[in-house]
């Protein structure tokens, strides 16, 4: 009998084997700049950049992305955010949001908390996840969905664990990052 069951693992095997060397994980999405800010990542399939606010969104606007900064002599406090469940359910109360769980993810080698939750609005429920990242600036990035949504958890901390922080633009190419163009008129020195 067990040989008979070897026999047939192995014909199984040989069978499958080719078909499982075809195959081939999907591709990442693709690392972009997050315009007017100095965060990069790899959003989900599906989302575009935000015409109106640092992000990105879903075409039927129904999911999103959103990007703050924040001067990095913040952090401190906005950690404080994010120390422990309790105080996390206690802050994040304040905005409407009911925070389930913290979570930790790793991002460009740097361990990064996530508030795990949801939020009512509007009539719907959103799924939410907000990270913290520490750097030149204090950066929150907030992704949501509708709980009825596509996106799942495991597309959105792959978004958030996608996250880098370049350094800030220098006066001369922050209005490039602008959704106008900005020109100074004579006397002021050019932008």
């Amino acid at each position: 009998m067990l040989a008979f069951l070897r026999r047939a693992l192995r014909a199984a095997t040989c069978c499958l084997l080719p078909l499982l060397v075809g195959c081939k994980a999907p591709p990442a999405p693709p690392v972009q700049p997050v315009p007017g800010s100095l965060v990069r990542m790899a959003p989900p399939v599906g989302f575009l950049p935000a015409p109106n606010f640092a992000g990105f969104v879903t075409a039927d606007g129904q999911a999103s992305i959103l990007v703050a900064e924040l001067p990095a002599d913040s952090a401190p406090v906005v950690a404080t955010l994010f120390n422990d469940l309790p105080s996390a359910r206690q802050h994040f109360a304040t905005q409407g949001v009911e925070v389930d769980r913290l979570h930790a993810i790793v991002a460009d080698g740097i361990a990064v908390p996530v508030a795990v939750g949801r939020q009512a609005a509007h009539g719907r429920v959103f799924d939410k996840w907000v990270a913290l990242y520490q750097g030149d600036r204090t950066v929150l990035v907030t992704v949501q969905a509708p709980t009825a949504h596509a996106l799942a958890q495991p597309a959105a901390l792959a978004a958030l664990s996608s996250v880098t922080l370049g350094s800030p633009a220098s006066l001369g190419e922050a209005p490039g990052g602008l959704p106008f163009p900005a020109t100074a008129p004579p006397p002021f020195p050019g932008v």
